[in-house]
């Protein structure tokens, strides 16, 4: 049926006269209407009433109205719309697709499309070493569905792209600063469009003479941005890029820190706080309820560092050979940024398998082995997930940063029972050997990294910039089955924006494409070759290094 594969999601509400008829249509046709965020995934399709979408000009209208009538957790939807990059449509289309037989997602715009604004009547800056004119809770849920989240900067904003020659430095660093500016403020459509010009924009072997050439040549440069890369180049300085003001930076500060998202950097903003020494004398609940954050402060420094190819390579060679202690079945293989051939990555992305190894107790069973092994050998520091009895490794180390600050343990990692489900993933903070990492330091890199205030430095572990201080770094640890592995690469080599492209391209096919495989109406077509999965798409086989922005939209049609 046609819209047997997709889900849609209504907005800004569903109590409209128009509304019912249209749900009808989808029921009748194989669909299903989700209000619940936890329905939300990748087939899901935004239906915006007509009066609040302008779809020929790309634009939100009404907007005032529009967030009055959204539901109370909005900002979750939001979040979800964002992480999934979900197409947007007006109400009325789904009449048009039922006469029309069939189903077409490839053109619609994204929420931050809708939403991109001209901010021309704001203050103006000069582009010059990144300094402005006068020179100067419970955690937030972390989105677990890994997507190369660190490529081109840490999940809180930390500067650290720069373009393959050279060129574009000022246009790059500006649209840099305007992405850390609306990311602060929890504007996650401005600042994403602003991230992924940027990224464009690195991505770019030539120098961008004019505005006009950028929209043309790149992928997420429209109109606004256009206009701004012209005004940079014509005179050196940009309307809309204003310095930070107080509230702005605290909130900057705050979501460099790992688990700390905008949500909470707002609250703690709202409270007036300047520092997490702050957050601990003036609401010590708000670090004691999330263990998380005290191990992103304590690691701050560390965590905003960028990660060399060769140390990548050895902390792979290090997981590797503890695996093969453990078994000589199973392989591991780096991932992610590392893959694609960035030359430096935010983390470390390790996928293991098995030959004809489907059992997944068994996967989770030697993925907890190797953590456990890991730890006991001083390799691992942290473990960032609170789901396994793995978790008991942590509490030293808590234990010791929470005595730190005045405060106790948290109650909930010592009474809280263990969880039985079964682990397919592990996040974690690791540190390299200092012979290791001796042979691995670059002094050009660690220089560049986000500083803890003055008064938070007492609770830091983060290495000194030195040959004999290895850093910590975050690995991710991913399980695939042995029939999924060509899905799960595809999946984990990302980047972020290239696997939303190839799932909205799946769905607009009548496809479901997840890191479990390749699916139509319910029956899996292709699971474990990557080619096999570009071919059902109608691509050539796209190799990693092509994976990183752009290039693969034009470039790979069959």
């Amino acid at each position: 049926m046609l819209f047997s594969k997709v889900s849609f999601i209504i907005l800004p509400t569903r109590d409209l006269p128009s509304v019912g008829f249209v749900e009808d249509l989808i029921v009748a046709h194989g669909g299903k209407i989700v209000d619940q965020t936890k329905d939300i995934n990748w087939a899901t399709i935004v239906l915006i009433n007509d009066p609040f979408i302008d779809i020929k000009n790309k634009t939100l209208i009404n907007a005032d109205i529009f967030n009055l009538e959204v539901p109370a957790n909005y900002s979750v939807t939001l979040d979800l719309m964002d992480r999934y990059n979900l197409p947007c449509i007006p109400l009325s289309y789904i009449g048009r697709w039922v006469a029309g037989e069939k189903l077409d997602v490839s053109s619609m715009p994204t929420m931050f499309e809708l939403t991109e604004h001209d901010d021309s009547n704001e203050d103006v800056i000069s582009i010059q070493s990144g300094k402005t004119n006068d020179g100067s809770s419970s955690c937030d849920t972390v989105l677990e569905e890994h997507v190369d989240s660190t490529e081109n900067c840490e999940p809180n904003g930390v500067k650290s792209g720069h373009s393959l020659d050279g060129y574009n430095e000022n246009i790059i660093e500006a649209l840099d600063m305007l992405f850390r500016r609306y990311e602060a403020v929890g504007d996650i459509y401005r600042a994403r469009s602003y991230k992924l010009a940027k990224q464009a924009i690195e991505q770019c072997h030539y120098p961008i003479i004019s505005g006009t050439q950028a929209q043309a040549d790149l992928e997420h440069v429209g109109p606004s941005i256009g206009k701004k890369i012209q005004e940079i180049i014509d005179t050196g300085q940009l309307k809309g890029l204003n310095k930070m003001d107080s509230t702005n930076q605290r909130s900057d500060y705050f979501m460099r820190c790992y688990s700390v998202g905008s949500t909470i950097a707002q609250k703690w903003n709202s409270l007036n706080v300047n520092n997490f020494q702050d957050v601990v004398e003036r609401y010590p609940s708000e670090i004691q309820n999330c263990w998380k954050i005290m191990l992103g402060w304590a690691f701050y420094e560390d965590w905003s560092k960028r990660i060399p190819r060769l140390e990548v390579k050895a902390h792979f060679n290090i997981v590797n050979d503890v695996l093969a202690k453990i078994s000589g079945e199973y392989t591991a293989e780096v991932l992610g940024s590392y893959v694609r051939g960035k030359e430096t990555c935010g983390d470390i992305d390790i996928l293991i398998y098995a030959t004809d190894c489907n059992d997944i107790r068994q996967l989770s069973r030697v993925l907890k082995i190797l953590v456990l092994k890991l730890f006991e050998n001083g390799y691992i520091q942290c473990y960032l997930q609170s789901d396994t009895d793995i978790m008991n490794s942590n509490i030293p180390l808590l234990r010791d940063l929470y005595s730190s600050c005045k405060l106790s343990l948290p109650k909930s990692l010592i009474t809280e029972p263990v969880s039985k489900i079964l682990v397919r993933k592990s996040f974690l903070g690791v540190k390299l050997p200092k012979a290791e990492y001796k042979r691995c330091y670059s002094n050009e890199i660690n220089r560049n990294y986000s500083k803890l205030h003055q008064e938070d430095v007492r609770v830091s572990r983060s290495a000194k910039n030195s040959p004999q201080c290895p850093p910590c770094r975050r690995l991710d640890l991913f399980t695939c089955k042995w029939k999924e592995l060509g899905a799960a690469r595809l999946h984990y080599t990302g980047s972020g924006e290239f696997n939303r492209w190839l799932r909205l391209r799946a769905i607009s096919m009548g496809f479901m494409l997840t890191q479990h495989g390749l699916f139509k109406n319910g029956t899996l077509l292709e699971s474990f070759s990557e080619n096999k999965i570009f071919e059902h798409l109608g691509l050539k086989t796209i190799p990693n290094e092509d994976r990183n922005e752009g290039p693969w939209k034009n470039m790979f049609e069959l």
